[in-house]
């Protein structure tokens, strides 16, 4: 089960104190108030509403069966345990812990987005809605392929993107399209962390609102993209980064994409097991 981001009676009534306080749109400066609320959401997308790799139902019988083992296989027990805790939870407690986390930030859940490896939610306000995308999860082959494909391509839109971000992307926006036409009238944020902070920034490049974009608000987030798609961008960005982590600096130069990427790319789809 995830933890939840607001444990304490103090930190519910911090997060009431912020939530009292307007939130500035379109176009307006950066807000602390509104980055701390987008760092949450951008926390809540890495709740895991989607099935799991292992059903709880399958994890209860592998369970059984190790129970039923010799004492010798301790090590292969634990291993296989480890496993089992890792890809096995129950995505409606997952969803009822969102939802509860959501009610807290006097938020509610629209929708979940869940498609070949790229996940987000889309969240109402009174105000606004907020997209926000799930970043890297180290136990997931498929983001870690989408890091690592690290080539750059032609963007629909102008310029040159990172096409592992551009391609996980193109997998959900057409459902996202579709899900943001009820809310016309509401402007909408963008955010995400690491990998989900990428994803946001492209979706903030290609999502037409009619209610307006206010702003995409990233955490360590990678770069995206060249110099030429970062300057055709109308949304405003704010990229809060730890000027230590090495993720923000990625991906390199040109001229070192390409073999870098490609040896990346050859080690994940070798290390790929199928469950």
């Amino acid at each position: 089960m995830s933890s939840p981001i607001i444990k304490t009676s103090d930190e519910l009534n911090q997060a009431k104190q912020l939530l009292s306080k307007s939130v500035p749109m379109h176009r307006k400066a950066y807000s602390d108030r509104t980055a701390w609320l987008m760092a949450c959401f951008a926390e809540l997308a890495y709740m895991r509403f989607n099935p799991p790799v292992i059903t709880e139902r399958l994890g209860n019988q592998v369970e059984s069966m190790l129970s039923k083992g010799k004492k010798s296989d301790g090590v292969l027990k634990s291993a296989i345990q480890l496993a089992v805790d890792k890809f096995a939870y129950n995505h409606d407690e997952e969803k009822k812990l969102l939802d509860a986390q959501l009610g807290q930030l006097d938020a509610e859940l629209i929708k979940t987005f869940d498609a070949d490896g790229s996940q987000a939610i889309l969240i109402k306000t009174n105000e606004f809605v907020v997209l926000s995308f799930r970043g890297t999860e180290p136990t997931e082959l498929k983001d870690i392929k989408s890091d690592a494909d690290a080539v750059l391509t032609n963007c629909v839109t102008e310029g040159k993107v990172h096409s592992g971000f551009h391609n996980a992307y193109n997998i959900i926006e057409m459902e996202v399209n579709q899900s943001l036409k009820e809310f016309g009238e509401l402007p909408i944020f963008i955010t995400g962390h690491s990998l989900g902070g990428a994803l946001a920034t492209i979706a903030a490049k290609r999502i037409t609102h009619l209610g307006g974009n206010a702003a995409c608000y990233t955490f360590g987030a990678p770069r995206v993209s060249d110099d030429h798609w970062l300057m055709t961008m109308k949304t405003p960005i704010y990229r809060v980064v730890n000027s230590s982590d090495g993720v923000t600096m990625v991906p390199p130069p040109d001229f070192l994409i390409t073999s870098i990427s490609w040896v990346l790319g050859v080690v994940v789809n070798k290390t790929r097991t199928p469950f």
